[in-house]
């Protein structure tokens, strides 16, 4: 309430307490949302700029390299040529055979001990390299040796037969002939046979 002031005196005032009436009721729901509004439109894109001008390209050459040394020059090759082909062995002409005992019969036999003998031949007959030589002998004791009519490449095998009771048998053999003892104090005709390389 406004208070009006009628002259200069002082006047003093109170406070008024003035009372508030009830509080109104609130008002009803909140109004509808209205519509979104449409979506600004995206301005152009801006122009490209221009490109910028290439760098410039070096003109420069490099230096060229220096030339290795030549290599060394290699050995000359051989002349030769491939060997040729061997020609086919020829075959081997036989030996000549030895001369043969004289004697009444290749066949003939002995008599005895000490008797009379004919004495057969001698022989020998090849195998490849491989040599049978054979005869006979009349012999005195204690023995005798035995050449052969041909030498053998190497000392052969000597089997010697006898007409005597205590055994003839060879001692030493060589390429080309063997010792034997008779075995028996009396003379005696002994078959021999060697066996061996020629």
């Amino acid at each position: 309430m406004p208070v009006d002031v009628l002259g200069p005196a002082q006047v003093s005032a109170r406070p008024v307490v003035v009372v508030g009436g009830p509080t109104g009721p609130f008002g009803g729901p909140s109004g509808p949302t209205g519509p979104t509004g449409f979506t600004g439109v995206t301005g152009p894109t801006g122009m490209r700029g221009q490109t910028g001008e290439a760098g410039s390209g070096s003109t420069t050459t490099g230096p060229t390299g220096v030339a290795g040394p030549t290599g060394f020059t290699g050995a000359a090759g051989s002349a030769l040529t491939g060997p040729t082909g061997s020609t086919g062995v020829t075959g081997a002409t036989g030996d000549t055979g030895p001369t043969g005992f004289t004697g009444p019969s290749p066949l003939a036999t002995f008599t005895g001990a000490t008797g009379a003998s004919a004495i057969g031949p001698t022989g020998y007959v090849k195998f490849n390299n491989v040599m049978f030589q054979w005869g006979a002998t009349a012999a005195t004791a204690p023995g005798g040796v035995i050449t052969f009519p041909l030498a053998f490449s190497a000392a052969p095998i000597v089997t010697i037969g006898h007409s005597g009771p205590t055994g003839t048998f060879p001692t030493v053999a060589s390429r080309s002939s063997v010792s034997f003892d008779l075995g028996v104090s009396a003379a005696s005709d002994v078959m021999w046979l060697a066996i061996g390389i020629k």
